[in-house]
């Protein structure tokens, strides 16, 4: 099959891979397949082996029902291996100018930053909302605008956990490995299915060990704990 896309989904009792394709600008899980296994608590797998045993066996099953190799995969990163990272950013342009979407992955500064930290990677960053010319707002203006400020998120994860699922995908055979938090993508879910802009939300994960909660804002996460 064609233009599939290929999701792990690491919960604290059981694995799941599901295979997802994308009709209308809505994902649609076409099949899936789950294992149970030890899970983790406080930031550290009960059995690392048992991780990558797991994982193998569920991309040898969906390979197999479905006939197709599986080259990528998008991986869901924990609250339990995350951290939530909350950032001002500050721009005076003169003169006055609009502010594009292309431009706002330059104004993420501090991306490089958190990439001094050993234990963490940088995995995601979003916006919360904007202030142009001292008006708050949750999305850009086309106007032109001489004070801009942006309240961005960042969502680290550890550096162990994405070691160890970089090294699984290896010897899966797996050439491209993108890493999802987890919570945030909850929390767009959410929003998406409710309709709603909503200002803030808040996403509790209650898992068979552990339990994370989540709170939104715009585009990223304001906070995140487990």
């Amino acid at each position: 099959m064609k233009n599939l896309t290929f999701v792990l989904d690491i919960g604290s009792s059981k694995i799941s891979l599901l295979a997802c394709q994308v009709k209308k600008n809505k994902s649609i899980i076409l099949t899936s397949a789950s294992e149970a296994y030890d899970g983790f608590m406080d930031g550290e797998f009960f059995s690392t082996q048992q991780v990558g045993e797991t994982i193998s066996k569920l991309v040898e099953t969906l390979s197999k029902r479905l006939n197709t190799k599986i080259i990528a995969i998008h991986i869901g990163v924990p609250s339990e291996f995350s951290a939530c990272v909350c950032k001002r950013v500050t721009r005076n342009f003169v003169p006055a100018r609009r502010i594009e979407e292309k431009e706002l992955v330059e104004l993420f500064d501090g991306v490089n930053e958190f990439g001094h930290k050993d234990d963490y990677t940088v995995v995601s960053f979003s916006p919360l909302q904007y202030e142009l010319d001292g008006i708050t707002v949750s999305k850009l203006s086309s106007k032109k605008i001489s004070q801009f400020v942006m309240d961005c998120s960042y969502v680290l994860a550890k550096n162990q956990f994405i070691e160890l699922m970089q090294s699984i995908c290896n010897e899966c055979n797996i050439k491209e490995v993108d890493f999802v938090s987890t919570a945030l993508a909850q929390a767009q879910f959410a929003k998406q299915q409710l309709n709603a802009d909503l200002k803030t939300s808040i996403i509790v994960d209650i898992g068979h060990i552990t339990t994370s909660v989540a709170v939104s804002k715009g585009e990223g996460l304001l906070m995140l704990s487990s």
